[in-house]
């Protein structure tokens, strides 16, 4: 199993030094900040988006687009519950109690471990419910509703 982390927040470095210093180099990869080809690539080529945010004072994830995305692409989430992450991702992963990493770490044992029927199933599920839910039919279709006043 390997990790990919890309980004460049304000733990980058830090994160970056502590694989290093935990000698993970070979399995864990800190990519930084990465074109829109490179993230579309890595999430059709991964089993899993994970997505450990933390409350960070002054720091709100607005809406959670990233899982959305990832979604799309056929990725199962696992997020913690904070945020508006509790509104992206109502299906299509799992949201774990806020800083209950055990919880966290078992989802992703649990998801990688299972077998392939059933994770071609969630990840479809993660796209059916991108679909359903944020298309553009249905995103104008929720707009026309809010013009006319339904």
């Amino acid at each position: 199993t390997y990790v990919i982390i890309c980004g460049d927040g304000p733990e980058h470095d830090r994160v970056r030094d502590t694989v290093t210093r935990l000698g993970l180099d070979d399995r864990v990869w800190v990519l930084g900040r990465v074109d829109n080809d490179t993230t579309t690539m890595l999430r059709r080529a991964c089993d899993l988006f994970v997505m450990p945010n933390i409350v960070y004072p002054n720091d709100v994830e607005g809406y959670g687009i990233a899982p959305l995305e990832a979604m799309y692409e056929g990725l199962p989430v696992i997020a913690f519950a904070v945020d508006a992450l509790t509104e992206s991702v109502r299906e299509g992963g799992h949201l774990i109690s806020e800083e209950d990493y055990a919880a966290f770490a078992n989802q992703i044992r649990s998801c990688l471990n299972q077998p392939a029927e059933e994770r071609q199933a969630l990840r479809e599920a993660a796209r059916a419910y991108v679909l359903g839910e944020y298309s553009w039919t249905r995103t104008g279709e929720v707009y026309l509703n809010i013009l006319d006043g339904d």
